[in-house]
């Protein structure tokens, strides 16, 4: 991995991608912090504080969403039966609701700029189109403070599928009002905290990323099976500890049509299942 501290010294070229990521790993691992990071960027050539804009939308993206100054967006419901939220980004802080939002099929709303956002039928897709210094700046911004930087909220008209395929720190998805039809989760995520309603059917949730803690809050008495294939520190499962590489479900789980299946592929230094 190349020395990031003389890539960026004075008079230097733009980085590459390469040390884009050695400097947003040595964050992730405390070696630098987010304000040293943002200074260090600062003084390269070319870039300017705090003027990165939201990033713009092309005609292939899909049809274009109610975007505003103010970091909001949103997109009409119309016909669909279903609807499908792909995050795909850098991000700290990040929540997903759901409520009663009569017409628009989501809402969201952020404090700072945000990847682009647009719709193909029923696919909501939050993402950055490439890995760049915009976006390296903007997830180390977001990482100053402990407050909420950017929510989304799901209609709950209508049954949602997620996949998370990003770096995010504190995610919160709270789905207690929403009927969850499955989860695919990829990338690298610290702090991520699961509220589920009752399952309809069988509901999948793969977590194959690496976290530093999950945890998951299911409605009591409902039908679950967990399954550990990676390594964890500690897992607990409805009171009871488990190592890696392990299984459990509750009895009636082979005979219900409703349930949960959670598998753990990835690796987390903890994962809590509790029935609230």
């Amino acid at each position: 991995m190349s020395n990031i501290m003389d890539s960026i010294s004075p008079g230097s070229k733009g980085l590459s991608d390469a040390e884009l990521l050695d400097l947003l790993t040595k964050v992730r691992q405390g070696e630098l912090s987010p304000e040293e990071a943002e200074r260090l960027l600062t003084g390269l050539p070319g870039v300017e504080p705090d003027s990165s804009q939201p990033a713009q939308q092309t005609a292939d993206d899909g049809e274009p969403v109610s975007q505003t100054e103010g970091y909001t967006a949103s997109a009409p419901l119309g016909e669909a039966g279903q609807g499908k939220l792909i995050v795909d980004t850098l991000a700290a802080y990040f929540i997903i609701n759901s409520a009663n939002l009569g017409a628009d099929l989501y809402q969201a709303r952020y404090t700072y700029s945000f990847p682009s956002v647009w719709v193909d039928e029923n696919t909501v897709t939050a993402r950055f189109n490439y890995f760049s210094l915009g976006a390296l700046r903007e997830w180390l911004r977001q990482q100053q403070g402990d407050h909420p930087r950017a929510e989304f909220s799901l209609n709950t008209a209508i049954p949602w599928q997620l996949e998370m395929h990003s770096h995010m720190t504190n995610l919160i998805i709270n789905l207690g009002k929403v009927q969850l039809t499955g989860l695919e989760s990829h990338g690298s995520m610290n702090n991520i905290v699961l509220t589920l309603d009752r399952p309809g059917g069988h509901v999948p949730i793969h977590y194959d990323a690496i976290a530093s803690s999950v945890k998951l809050r299911c409605p009591a008495q409902v039908p679950l099976r967990v399954e550990i294939y990676g390594n964890t520190n500690a897992a607990e499962v409805a009171g009871r500890k488990f190592a890696s590489k392990s299984a459990w479900q509750t009895p009636d789980f082979d005979r219900a049509p409703d349930r949960y299946s959670i598998v753990l592929s990835g690796e987390a230094s903890s994962l809590t299942v509790t029935y609230k």
